[in-house]
């Protein structure tokens, strides 16, 4: 983890000083270039800040700490990722993308600074490929006495060492998409059946213990009162419990479901425009070919 922490270092210092050079040539020029200055001086903080914070982490050995490390660092890389490639992608002729370029006189300063951004954007990339990937722990094990009965126990079927659920030592986009569970749907496919010992340890807040404690509470503390009240155990009793247990899991699965739905017509929508874009005589018509 301290190399994978080094190495995130030693990226986020070539994106500073990538940052330091563009600002150093733009502050440095006569003319006035309030905006690119503002936006390079921003992103140098902000690489500055992370720079900081991944230093920090190499010396820093706590487990809960290296993960909220992980999630600080890639989700913000990832975002400056996301929206350098928009600006890549994006005709120069737009506003949101030659305000770097608008007061730079000559070509070659234009192509050194265009050079500079898709060194950056490099940069980036690597940098949420090696956080996205960086696991959260080793692999641990947990004692199958503390968890199974004794006849589950006798059984002459060895445990593995390693036998808690991936999803403690998932990285954050295995976590994301939930690739902690292929390893088990891989053994079920060359097994045929499944044994108990060839199913992973689920952390506590997964089990049923848990689950069926958290139920029992509920079931003393949420009650219907009034013109709502019903009979014990009835549907609409059960179902508002649940949706008190699980209100935030709830919400964020119907947010991405909403967010899932207006994307899936995302492909359809660009590729329409391509098609539009194709069947446009360019020769006559003055268009922005970059627009392809």
């Amino acid at each position: 983890m301290r190399l994978r922490k080094l190495g995130v270092s030693f990226l986020l210092i070539l994106v500073l000083y990538a940052h330091a050079m563009m600002l150093g040539w733009l502050a440095m020029s006569r003319d006035d270039r309030t905006l690119p200055i503002l936006s390079l001086s921003l992103e140098l903080a902000t690489t500055l800040y992370l720079l900081v914070l991944s230093v920090r982490s190499v010396f820093n050995v706590d487990f809960e700490d290296h993960w909220e490390f992980l999630i600080h660092v890639c989700s913000l890389v990832t975002t400056f990722t996301f929206l350098t490639s928009i600006r890549l992608l994006l005709p120069t002729s737009l506003p949101i993308t030659s305000v770097r370029f608008s007061a730079l006189g000559a070509a070659t300063d234009s192509r050194i600074f265009q050079a500079c951004d898709y060194f950056v954007f490099a940069l980036y990339l690597s940098i949420t490929l090696v956080t996205g990937t960086t696991p959260r722990s080793p692999k641990l094990h947990f004692p199958p006495s503390l968890v199974y009965s004794s006849k589950v126990l006798e059984l002459p079927i060895p445990f593995p060492e390693e036998n808690v659920c991936g999803i403690v030592h998932s990285s954050i986009f295995s976590f994301a998409f939930f690739d902690y569970i292929t390893p088990i749907v891989l053994t079920g496919y060359r097994k045929g059946s499944l044994n108990v010992q060839d199913l992973p340890i689920p952390p506590a807040r997964a089990r049923a213990t848990r689950l069926f404690n958290r139920m029992s509470e509920a079931q003393k503390t949420f009650k219907l009162t009034g013109r709502w009240k019903s009979d014990p155990g009835s549907g609409w009793e059960l179902m508002l419990r649940l949706l008190k247990l699980n209100a935030k899991p709830y919400v964020i699965q119907t947010i991405l479901a909403a967010i899932s739905a207006c994307l899936y017509y995302a492909p359809a929508f660009f590729l329409k425009n391509l098609v539009h874009f194709l069947e446009i005589n360019h020769s006559k018509a003055k268009v922005d070919r970059s627009w392809g």
